[in-house]
């Protein structure tokens, strides 16, 4: 393999950086402002938190009522809304085999995404875990505040996204729902 000589003062200038100066280079990758990298990674972490507890929901056998399921309902559309505004902030990201290599654009969404995941996981851990509280987190992280920041519907749209009717019921309506005693029923049988 040969290297040329630009990418050899690439090189040397890279290695000769200060440590700040390193990690600031690498926080971005995708060379997005950090206004932008705040709303992708809220949204990272807003859309993996709901994946993964919606994947829990469905895979623990608990047949939620139809009011829970419409209050969840707007999965599909945040997961298409998400994977459509990545591949828009890092197309330069996009090896010759045509896959994005999401984690090269914004270093940190392997951390969040691992994190978003294992906190529903916990949340909705059968024996030690609290579903209420997964999903009050859930409408908390769709309107209000991620733990990276803003709220990620907020994110989507401030990204361009759009956010369906569906998508804006886990505010007020998914809170509503939890209040129903057909709901409370069934939240109450999960993990027994």
């Amino acid at each position: 393999m040969k290297i040329t000589r630009r990418q050899l003062r690439h090189i040397i200038k890279e290695y000769t950086m200060s440590p700040g100066a390193r990690d600031e280079l690498d926080r971005r990758g995708s060379g997005a402002s950090d206004d932008v990298l705040e709303k992708i990674y809220a949204m990272t972490y807003f859309a993996e938190y709901y994946t993964a507890l919606m994947n829990a929901i469905r895979n623990s056998g608990m047949m939620p009522p139809d009011a829970l399921l419409e209050a969840l309902g707007g999965h599909d559309e945040v997961e298409m809304e998400y994977s459509t505004i990545l591949v828009k902030n890092a197309r330069k990201y996009v090896g010759a085999d045509g896959v994005l290599k999401v984690d090269d654009a914004f270093p940190e969404h392997e951390a969040l995404t691992t994190e978003a995941k294992a906190e529903a996981k916990a949340l909705m851990d059968p024996y030690n875990g609290d579903v209420y509280e997964a999903l009050e987190t859930l409408s908390r992280y769709a309107t209000q505040e991620t733990p990276v920041g803003m709220g990620g519907l907020q994110a989507i749209t401030d990204l361009g996204g759009a956010v369906s009717r569906e998508m804006t019921a886990m505010g007020p309506e998914l809170m509503a729902t939890l209040q129903d005693p057909e709901v409370q029923a069934a939240l109450d049988s999960y993990g027994q």
